[in-house]
């Protein structure tokens, strides 16, 4: 089993509903979104729309995980710092995560 590479988001130019089918027009799509994702190991750690600019959309930090070390318990729990860009703006979304003594997430500090 693998993982994700990337993901194409299509929308339809003309009304699905009135178009294929045995006499109708064709159906046109158009990608509306491609996205590409880039991995350390088994744990992501960027996604870039693919096709325009190469900064990364999505970037993500990892730390310890739940078994103390670097992917003992898959990255669960491990989880340290989020930033998204996707929204064109001018300054990053960053998120901080914390966890209490029972691993559970307890804040997400974003600014």
């Amino acid at each position: 089993m693998g993982r994700r590479i990337g993901k194409t988001y299509q929308t339809s130019t003309s009304d699905p509903a009135t178009s294929g089918g045995k006499y109708g027009p064709p159906i046109l799509w158009m990608i509306s979104r491609d996205t590409r994702y880039v991995y350390d190991g088994w744990m992501l750690s960027m996604s870039y729309k693919s096709g325009g600019s190469s900064l990364a959309d999505q970037s993500f930090a990892w730390g310890p995980d739940l078994s103390g070390g670097y992917g003992g318990a898959s990255g669960i729990g491990g989880l340290v710092a989020y930033t998204d860009d996707g929204r064109g703006g001018a300054l990053p979304t960053v998120a901080l995560h914390a966890l209490d003594l029972r691993q559970d997430p307890q804040r997400a500090l974003a600014g």
